[in-house]
Order: structure tokens, then sequence, then C-alpha cells
């Protein structure tokens, strides 16, 4: 898998619209395959643009649905159609860009009809449509590891015959998602969803789901082919390497806007849960493309009022959760790293993935210092310059607080300068530095890490240690909390918020107007509580710890715990090389293999947050 698919899959996909897109394009087959896999990727912008342009620019919702029991109500059968007629005509055109948006485009129509809740409308799905749509984004690895190894791989599926072809895989994919709409409703777990995504979805939604991003993925992938075909298009030439290079420097900015998407996703889910709870169903907090789809079936299928649908009772949803088939093991393989599937024919041009020896990005800003003309990638070197510097709103404290580092041996020298010229608070401030203290061993892995070790290195770690540290619980002081100086501590107790826990319960907009800094948005209260969730929840997680992972997008421990070492490695590598990195580890060496495989292992033991 090339570098470009490994850090576009990583930074840009922010949504499954994103991902199946992506996905898409390592089922193609065919001895130009991976050619035609290169010509998206190298307009990757386009393609994902598409792939989000009718939820964020077009809004024509009906085009969303296709209601199998209401004879086929909805417009996605005919969406498909025009944006695949205009791929046809930019592919004969040779405009591989407008092609790649175009094709973006239709992949999000085609692939809402494999969602269950768009093949049907009832009252029961309003407090849960938003959510589901959420886990499932976050469960996405794991869907397709349950597709790839716990199924039967993904599905065979053929265009069918006929000019209304593509009428019919539209149709055929609602009459495969259709039958688990009631599932959806019955297995969903709202209250476990809002907090933890991963987690509202049991097995038995997992396996159905999978089966059904299994068909989209497969199905996409077919068009594209089917379109390829028509048109006889033939692949242009283009310069992945260079274009990994550019997506790379822009990474970290693409991770901050992800997260910054997800924290807004889950203060939307908060307000849907809470109208839930005050009045048994979601009516004034439906997202904008439920309410309009409600809307109109009600006007054009139920040919009723809105006000007889708001008084109309549901039947509360997750009764079943739980039930049917038995919870298995969570994959903890990385998305971006997952096997291709069976069924896709492997291009000749596809190279052997070569061989890691720091980083990718590593190797590719050698190969552009030092040769004029492509060079094998293992002969590249880092040319730090390149990277942009990463802009992130985690660093926005009042003064600086001295760093514990992880482990003492990797310490550096302090600066005074860094001191007094960098405001970013990193650890909780006492009246003389923290002695570091050694991190548990929380799994397997950090166990083999810690044997390996020297022996005066073990003598520093408690005897028969058994029971899990957490370096913070809700009960500390608001200013042991990640980010938070002395300075902004007096402020959040001004505020009334003295302690972690009341930071946590904050309502961020609320907490933001109250303290009336300038520089105190609401999104930074976001990322200020999830790294303070962080380092509730996950055993031996210190301070620059969270704050490193949430700066980089990663702000739960489920998702922490299904990163692979590499990846996670490669993820942070941009943070911690920056200004903003180096302020944060304040002298420390940043994380490595051992600390990272630590982290990971750590997550997989996190406790709930009502438990710190």
């Amino acid at each position: 898998m090339s570098l470009l698919f490994k850090v576009v899959f990583a930074s840009a996909a922010r949504s499954t619209h994103h991902k199946l897109a992506l996905d898409a394009l390592r089922q193609l087959r065919g001895h130009d395959a991976q050619a035609w896999m290169d010509v998206f990727l190298r307009y990757n912008r386009s393609y994902l643009e598409g792939a989000k342009a009718p939820d964020t620019q077009f809004k024509d919702f009906k085009n969303h649905v296709l209601h199998v029991q209401d004879n086929y109500w909805g417009g996605a059968v005919a969406a498909t159609q025009k944006w695949y007629a205009a791929a046809h005509t930019s592919f004969q055109n040779q405009d591989w860009e407008e092609a790649a948006y175009s094709v973006g485009v239709l992949s999000h129509y085609f692939s809402d009809a494999l969602m269950p809740l768009h093949t049907g409308q009832s009252e029961d799905e309003g407090p849960i449509h938003r959510a589901v749509e959420w886990s499932v984004c976050k469960s996405y690895g794991e869907l397709r590891y349950i597709l790839e190894t716990n199924r039967d791989g993904y599905p065979r599926w053929e265009c069918p015959t006929g000019d209304d072809w593509l009428a019919q895989m539209v149709r055929r994919a609602a009459e495969i998602s259709n039958p688990h709409y009631d599932t959806v409703i019955d297995h969903y777990n709202l209250a476990l969803g809002t907090r933890d995504p991963l987690q509202g979805l049991d097995q038995t939604l997992k396996d159905c789901l999978a089966k059904c991003l299994g068909f989209a993925t497969v199905g996409l992938a077919r068009i594209i082919e089917k379109l390829i075909d028509e048109t006889k298009s033939v692949p242009p030439f283009v310069d992945v390497t260079l274009q990994g290079i550019v997506a790379a420097a822009k990474m970290p900015f693409r991770m901050l806007a992800k997260h910054i998407e997800d924290v807004r996703e889950r203060e939307t889910l908060r307000l849907i849960y809470d109208e839930f709870e005050r009045t048994g169903k979601v009516v004034d907090n439906l997202s904008a493309d439920d309410a309009e789809v409600r809307k109109l079936h009600a006007e054009e299928v139920l040919h009723t009022s809105l006000t007889k649908l708001n008084a109309q009772p549901i039947r509360k949803p997750g009764e079943r959760h739980g039930q049917s088939a038995t919870q298995r093991d969570r994959s903890v393989k990385s998305v971006s790293t997952a096997p291709i599937s069976d069924n896709r024919e492997q291009s000749a041009r596809v190279a052997p993935e070569p061989t890691k020896i720091s980083s990718a990005v590593e190797r590719l800003l050698k190969e552009a210092e030092t040769k004029p003309t492509p060079v094998p990638r293992d002969m590249l070197k880092p040319k730090e310059e390149v990277l942009s510097p990463w802009k992130a709103p985690t660093q926005i404290a009042d003064e600086v607080k001295p760093v514990a580092p992880a482990v003492p041996a990797k310490a550096k020298p302090e600066s005074p300068a860094v001191l007094k010229m960098e405001p970013i608070k990193v650890e909780s401030p006492k009246t003389e530095p923290k002695k570091a203290e050694p991190k548990p061993a929380v799994a397997e892995p950090a166990k083999k890490a810690e044997a390996a070790k020297p022996k005066e290195k073990e003598k520093e770690k408690p005897a028969a240690e058994s029971k899990l540290k957490f370096y913070l619980d809700r009960s500390k002081q608001i200013q042991d909390a990640p980010s938070i100086g002395n300075k902004t501590a007096e402020r959040m107790r001004g505020a009334g918020v003295s302690t972690v826990g009341e930071l946590l319960a904050s309502h961020p907009e609320k907490l933001a107007a109250k303290l009336n800094v300038a520089h105190i948005i609401p999104d930074v209260i976001r990322q200020w509580q999830a790294e303070a969730t962080l380092c509730c929840r996950v055993p031996g997680l210190r301070g620059h710890d969270a704050q490193i992972l949430v700066a980089c997008g990663i702000d739960q421990p489920a998702e922490l715990a299904e990163c692979e070492v590499d990846d996670l490695l490669d993820l942070i590598q941009p943070f911690v090389e920056s200004p903003d990195g180096q302020r944060v580890l304040r002298g420390s060496s940043p994380p490595d293999e051992e600390e990272v495989t630590e982290w990971i292992a750590a997550a997989k033991q996190a406790r709930s947050l009502k438990a710190a």
C-alpha cells in the first residue's frame, strides 16, 4: 500500500463516505488497477470533497434515501445516474480532477442506499439515526476487520446487464440493507454510543453493518470499472511519490480539522441524547437531513402533519442490545493497514512494499532532496524544513508547568528561556519539580518491554505492583488537568470550576462565555476536556502524553487501543517535531516505539470515566 493512500486515509478520511470511497479503490481489478488508484489518490482532495458534497453543499436530502417498502420513495437512483453521466463525460474529456469529483459524488448517493436507516422511515429512528452513523464511522476499522476475517470476506457483486444496470444496482443495494432497519433500532444502545461511539454497536449490529459496508465498497468499485470500460479510458501517469510528500506535510492540519469535527459531532449527539432523556423522543435536535426527510415523507407518503408525528410515541431503542450474536474480541488493527480483499486481482504494476527504516515521510524527503529523478525509497533521509509547522489550539495555556517525563532516562536539561517565551502548560504545578514515576505494566506488550530493560531500571519500579496507576481523576484540582496553568485555574475557579470533574461536566459554550477570555473558545475547552478524559481513563498516561494524542486527533481510549504502533508513531511524528510539540515535550525525548506500545496496551485496560 502506498504512502499516499496511508496518509490520505489516516488524515483526510473524516467520514464513512470518505473511507468507503478510498476503500473502493483497493477493490479495483485488472492490470491497470493500481494506476487508476494512483489517479484518484492524485486528486484525493476533489475525490473526497465530492464524497461529502451531497451533505455539505447540495443538501438534497431526499436523494440520500430509497425506501424499499414505500415503493422505492426517494431520489438515490436518479442522483446516482446523474453523477455517473457527469463522470462519464469527464472521463471522455480526460478531465481527471473533475472525474474524481463526480465519482466521489456518485459514491455518496450509491452507498447511502446501503445504510439501513436510509431505506425506511419511522419515528423510532429519530433518537439514534445520527448516533448510529457516528458509531459506524468510528468503528469502521473493526467493521472492516469483521468483514475480512470473521465473515465470508467481501461479497461477489457484478454489474447487471441492460440499459438500466445502474438503477438496478442502487435498488438492489437498498434491498440488501433494508431487512436490517429494525435490527439497527432494536440493537443500538444510545446511552453507550453517545459516550463512546464504539460501544453503541453490539455484535449483531457489527455483523450486519459490516455486510452492508462490504457491498458498498465492492459495488462502487464495479461502477468505477464499468465507467472505465465504457469510456475505454487509459490511466494517465501521475507522480504519487511527490503527492505523498505534499500530503504528509499537510497531515497535521488535516488531523486537526478531523479532531475539531469529532468534538463538534460529540456535542451534537449530547444535545440529541439530552432531548431524548427529557422527552422520550427527538424532534428539536434532529439533524437537518433527518428533519428534511421526515418532513417530506410525512407530506408525500404518510399525508399527515408534523404535529401529529410529534405526538406519536416511539419504542425505546436498544431493547435487544447485546442479545443474539455473542460478542467477539475487537480487532486492534489500524484501519489503514487492513489486508486487501482476496477478490481483487493484483496489478502487475504494484511495487513491493519498501522496508521501513524510519518514517515514510523521511524516506520521501531524502529522495526529493538528493535526486532530481526517482530513486529507490530506501535511500531517503529527512529534510525537516519541508514539513509545515503545526498550529493546534491545544497550546493556549497561561504559563508553563514543569514536566515529569514518562521515563526518567529520556529527560533532557530544560531551558529557562523556553519557560519564559513559550506559555504552554504540560504538567501540574508543584512547589518543586515532581519526581518521575515509572509507568505501570498494563498489558502483555508492556510487560515484555519492561522485562527487556536493564535491571537498574527495574529497581525503580515498585515491587509486585498489581494495581493500575492513574495519574488523574475527577477529584483532582483543576490545575492538575493537562493544559491548565495557574492563571487559567484561577479563572476557572472564578467561573465555578474547581476540579477536573467539574471541567468534564461543563458545557463548553457556557463555560467559555463565563470565562470571557478571547483565546479560550469552546473548542479549546473541548480539547482540555479530551486531554483530561484520556488521563482519567487510561492507566499510566501522563498529561503531556494526552496532549500529544489529542493534538493528533486521538481522544478516545478505544481509538488508541485500535492503533498499531508503527502507524501511531508516524501519526504523532509531525507534531512532536514541530515547535508546539517540542514545547509540550519540554526537553524530553519524543515517544518511542516502547512508550507508544505501552500507551496502546494501557488503552485496552481503560476504565470508565464514572470510575475515575
